[in-house]
């Protein structure tokens, strides 16, 4: 077996499965055209926030549990010329079970329905795997110590590489994104589980503001700014796959980062989380929204997933 350094030091195991689809060397960065992609998570779809945007976006967040089969709104999205952007949530399968093979014919069959849809997408493997609420997906108490974590972070890399190997195999149109919270980028822990460049297409980060203070700047926020330098170190362009702050501060947010992401080149993808609940940061406002608009209107933000 092979083994890949990562950027946090630890050798990644290359196995004979890996090696017998890619040679370990199916990573690449996918180019984009020129600028950013723009796209939003809202539940139900995005028509809607399109309708306010004046125009159909790049990205439409929608997440997916491993075993689904119906995705109605793919052909939605052709006919809109929007790329899906698929967060594969854990559901109840476990890092384990993926990573010994346990899970592939659900892989293989999710990888097989999207090749059909001809285009792009671009899938999340497990949004925010550093979130300690992952107990399904890792076990109990994985967040307890150093030990636990390191542990599952090799859980995750396993259960990444197969899938991405997988993917690439049956569905060469899907682009993979390791998505991770901005908080993981500012103590470093994403370099744990970062499987390393071989094994995805881009870096991506959920992204949420809830600080105060008399003013936002995006390129000034801690979380961002770590991210943006994790970016530049992982070998793959950067995704901010979902950005949401509170009512206060969301214009500010997207104002001041369509006017700072030309200067983060590597930077190929900003998502709004417009979740009215959950996740979210509650529904934009309209200041929020009037300023999405003039971001979408700006040339560099016309870029589309290839």
């Amino acid at each position: 077996m092979n083994q890949i350094a990562t950027p946090s030091g630890r050798a990644l195991t290359c196995t004979l499965f890996a090696l017998a689809v890619l040679g370990c060397a199916g990573g690449g960065n996918v180019p984009v055209s020129s600028g950013v992609m723009l796209g939003a998570y809202v539940p139900g779809g995005i028509a809607s926030l399109e309708a306010q945007t004046g125009r159909p976006l790049a990205l439409d967040y929608r997440y997916v549990t491993l075993g689904a089969s119906a995705f109605p709104w793919l052909a939605d999205d052709a006919a809109h010329g929007r790329a899906p952007l698929i967060g594969l949530a854990p559901g109840g399968v476990t890092a384990d079970g993926i990573g010994s093979g346990e899970y592939d014919v659900a892989l293989t069959a999710l990888a097989i329905a999207l090749k059909t849809f001809g285009n792009p997408v671009a899938l999340i493997f497990i949004p925010e795997p550093t979130d300690c609420k992952l107990t399904t997906f890792y076990g109990p108490n994985w967040c307890a110590t150093p030990a636990t974590i390191s542990a599952a972070a090799g859980q995750y890399v396993v259960a990444e590489e197969r899938a991405w190997t997988i993917f690439q195999q049956s569905a060469p149109n899907v682009r993979f994104i390791v998505a991770m919270e901005g908080t993981a980028y500012k103590s470093g822990l994403w370099k744990q589980f970062y499987p390393g460049s071989e094994f995805t297409n881009y870096l991506g980060m959920d992204h949420r503001y809830g600080g105060s203070g008399p003013a936002y700047d995006f390129a000034s926020d801690a979380d961002v700014k770590a991210f943006w330098t994790a970016v530049q170190s992982s070998g793959r362009s950067g995704i901010v796959t979902e950005t949401c702050a509170g009512p206060a501060y969301e214009a500010e947010l997207i104002s001041t980062a369509a006017k700072e992401l030309p200067s983060m080149p590597q930077i190929a993808g900003f998502v709004l989380n417009a979740n009215p609940g959950g996740d979210g940061c509650g529904a934009p406002n309209a200041a929020a929204i009037a300023a999405f608009k003039a971001m979408a209107a700006e040339t560099y933000y016309q870029a589309k997933l290839q």
